[in-house]
């Protein structure tokens, strides 16, 4: 049989070190406004409450901008964070090194976490909200969760830091993968918390939100 390892025969964690700040976010913008339809005033007040910024990272001696959107912990650390390239010719999404994704990616609202609206990707929670002001929906209210994928480990560590939480609306991709994941994130949900109401919502239009935002704003 092998030998029990030891503490240095363990691989290493990898620390957390958040890309470093690019000193304006025009890249940001143009690849948020103009390629993905958000607008000014939604990514504005992403950053304001620090909830995104245009970062950098460097790779063989290259420069690359990144829209980062940070996890938060309980006590509002950065413990990790999501990078996006800026360029829709070359996809590049990621988790930074040594982050800490079971805090997922929060959007709060104003309504005291009782309601949670869950997400595939960041810019789909960002273009809901946009969606929802656009359309005169008036969904301030609620928080929304970007689980970076299909994991249910953001939204069960959202569940557990929120005892106030009544109401989960699972708004995931109009596909395979989004069908089957509404399917199982809800009965996770429900294993932890069963008193949670849990319904399910489709974009209007596409795939995702940001489809449908797209196509509201007669984007490609």
């Amino acid at each position: 049989s092998l030998p029990p390892q030891t503490a240095a025969d363990q691989p290493q964690q990898v620390a957390f070190v958040p890309p470093r700040r690019a000193e304006h976010a025009k890249r940001l913008y143009a690849y948020l406004c103009q390629t993905r339809g958000l607008s000014r005033q939604t990514i504005t007040d992403l950053v304001r409450r620090g909830l995104l910024y245009e970062g950098i990272i460097e790779r063989n001696g290259k420069e690359y901008h990144n829209a980062i959107f940070p996890y938060r912990d309980a006590d509002g650390r950065i413990v990790g964070a999501y990078q996006r390239g800026l360029r829709s010719d070359v996809p590049y999404k990621c988790d930074v090194p040594g982050s800490r994704k079971c805090c997922g990616w929060v959007i709060p609202g104003n309504g005291g976490s009782k309601i949670l609206y869950v997400f595939e990707a960041m810019i789909d929670a960002a273009s809901q909200l946009d969606l929802a002001r656009l359309t005169g929906r008036g969904d301030d209210a609620a928080d929304r969760l970007a689980l970076s994928g299909l994991d249910k480990k953001p939204l069960i560590q959202y569940i557990r830091m929120h005892p106030a939480l009544e109401r989960i609306v699972i708004m995931l991709d109009n596909d395979a993968a989004g069908n089957d994941g509404a399917v199982w994130l809800k009965a996770a949900a429900l294993a932890e918390r069963p008193t949670l109401t849990i319904t399910r919502e489709l974009p209007p239009f596409g795939k995702d939100w940001n489809d449908a935002l797209r196509k509201r704003k007669n984007l490609p």
